[in-house]
């Protein structure tokens, strides 16, 4: 009888610890927001995490090819391809990692500085990512930006060199000997502002904007630029002078394949909602073009052809901008910046996709999220703790 009872002691304390592990076996998460990336030799990409339930263990499977630190931050060594590979606990997510050689020609071309009121604009690109051509568009020599339809109805032949075309633009022409190397002579001004674009043929959008802009490692400019968020270059100064330009993408380029992506959406609850559409820059931001198809409740889903950087958000499928989905910004009261409802920042396919292309948002937080035709007759809706 007493074997019995030890017995049936070991059996109950067997299963709480079963169920202790059973209910503790998926609580270690990571997800990233990179599955895959290209690098040259030497440069370095911290990967993007999503989320993380822990502390991240990062290792390579093939460390002469890419290393990756403590943080998260790979950096290509070799030509060839390796896996990274972030951990929490018992899970896991993977990075393929593809290295390219440097370009041809070794270093940033040394170039003679231009002559005084001149600036020259040297661009490095990803390999094969224009097919049409490069310009610059921006204010050279008074304070107005070039009409979108005036630039981008630009096609092959119609500017030659330096030659400005209407509206103050100007065409990149290829640096001999310097693959992926491309140069621009304009006129400097106080407070000129330029970003550097793809040409697309008979496009009137700013679609082919460069993304990841940065000065350049090998930078002999005198001048002292401000390059912001979107990539939009300000302050170059009267004097002009050489600034070096690395372009670490493009949001569109003609030269590159879309990829279908399934995106599912929850949007905010509104009496007399309209279906919500999705838009960015695969269909010129047309915001009523493509109205998604309803779920349940208040869910969504839509297949898209885009390509990987390409933008998105959400706006009605009738209405347009005039009823798209709001975030809100509670502000900055120490700096006397009141709170406001705003809308959604742009998101990039590549960056919210899945393994499997697949993304899944959520915005019916009341809190959070409104539809802006429902709440411009309500009051602003304070966020819970």
């Amino acid at each position: 009888m007493k074997m019995n009872k030890f017995f049936g002691v070991l059996m109950a304390i067997a299963a709480l610890s079963f169920a202790f592990t059973s209910c503790n076996k998926d609580t270690d998460v990571i997800k990233l927001k990179a599955n895959s990336i290209t690098l040259t030799v030497g440069e370095s990409y911290k990967v993007p995490v999503e989320k993380a339930s822990g502390t991240i263990t990062w290792s390579s499977a093939n460390e002469q090819i890419a290393v990756v630190s403590a943080e998260g931050e790979i950096t290509a060594i070799a030509e060839g391809q390796a896996v990274v590979t972030a951990k929490v606990g018992k899970a896991s997510a993977n990075v393929s990692v593809n290295v390219e050689a440097a370009s041809e020609g070794g270093s940033a071309p040394d170039l003679d500085k231009p002559a005084d009121g001149l600036l020259q604009v040297v661009i490095e690109i990803p390999e094969g990512s224009e097919c049409r051509g490069i310009a610059l568009k921006g204010t050279f020599g008074d304070d107005v930006w070039s009409g979108e339809d005036t630039y981008m109805g630009i096609v092959d032949g119609v500017s030659v060199g330096n030659a400005p075309v209407d509206g103050n633009i100007y065409k990149f022409t290829a640096i001999e000997g310097y693959a992926n190397w491309y140069t621009v002579t304009v006129p400097a001004t106080e407070a000129m502002e330029f970003k550097v674009c793809l040409i697309f043929a008979g496009d009137g959008s700013w679609q082919g904007q460069a993304t990841g802009v940065a000065l350049h490692d090998c930078n002999f400019s005198t001048l002292e630029p401000v390059i912001s968020g979107d990539g939009q270059c300000k302050s170059m100064g009267a004097n002009g002078g050489l600034l070096y330009l690395s372009i670490g993408g493009w949001n569109k380029s003609e030269c590159a394949e879309a990829v279908k992506y399934n995106v599912t959406v929850t949007v905010p609850a509104c009496e007399g909602a309209e279906i919500p559409a999705i838009v960015g820059s695969f269909n010129d931001w047309n915001a009523t073009e493509l109205p998604m198809t309803l779920v349940e409740g208040s869910t969504y889903t839509i297949e898209v052809e885009a390509q990987p950087t390409e933008e998105f958000k959400f706006a009605g499928s009738v209405s347009g901008w005039d009823n798209e989905i709001q975030y809100y910004d509670e502000g900055d009261p120490a700096n006397d910046v009141a709170p406001e409802w705003k809308g959604i920042n742009n998101m990039k396919f590549n960056e919210e996709a899945d393994e499997n292309n697949n993304i899944v948002l959520d915005f019916s937080d009341a809190a959070k999220f409104r539809w802006k035709a429902c709440g411009e007759e309500e009051p602003v809706v304070e966020p819970t703790e």
